[in-house]
C-alpha cells in the first residue's frame, strides 16, 4: 500500500475512480492490469467496502471490453474470490493477502493471478498468517 499513502484527496477520487474511466475509454489492457494489482486492490478494500471492487470487476461486462478469455477467466476469478471474502474484508481489509491466496492459490496457472499472488506473499503492513496451499 506505500504508493497510495501520501496521496492528496483529489488523488484518492481519481485512482479509486480510474476503472470506469479505463473501462469507457476501452482501454482493456490497463484495466486488467489495475484490477490485478494487489496495491490497487487493497487500497480500494480499504478505503470503500468491497462491492466497490466487485462492481469494478464488472465493468468490462457493462462497456463490452475486448478481452482474451485468459483474461475474462481471470478477473472472474479474482471477483469470484472477493465476492466470497467480502463479508471477511467488510470488517477487516488487513486480511485481503490470506483471502486471495487462500481462494486463488489453485488457479496459479495465469499470470496475472501469479503475479497478484506473488504481490500478496509480500504484504507486509500487519502481521498475517500466510498460506502455504489452497483452502
Amino acid at each position: 500500500m506505500s504508493n497510495f499513502n501520501n496521496l492528496l484527496l483529489e488523488d484518492t477520487k481519481y485512482i479509486l475512480n480510474l476503472p470506469y474511466h479505463l473501462a469507457a475509454g476501452g482501454m482493456a489492457d490497463d484495466l486488467c492490469e489495475l484490477l490485478t494489482e494487489f496495491e490497487f486492490v487493497l487500497h480500494k478494500v480499504s478505503t470503500l467496502d468491497p462491492q466497490q471492487l466487485i462492481e469494478d470487476y464488472e465493468l468490462t461486462a457493462s462497456f463490452n471490453i475486448s478481452l482474451s478469455e485468459e483474461t475474462k477467466s481471470c478477473l472472474q476469478l479474482l471477483k469470484e474470490a472477493i465476492c466470497l471474502a467480502a463479508h471477511v474484508l467488510s470488517e477487516d481489509a488487513t486480511q485481503l493477502a490470506g483471502q486471495l491466496l487462500g481462494r486463488l492459490l489453485k488457479f496459479s496457472n495465469s499470470p496475472n493471478i501469479q503475479q497478484l499472488l506473488k504481490s500478496a506473499q509480500q504484504y507486509q503492513d500487519t502481521p498475517w498468517l500466510r498460506q502455504l496451499t489452497a483452502s
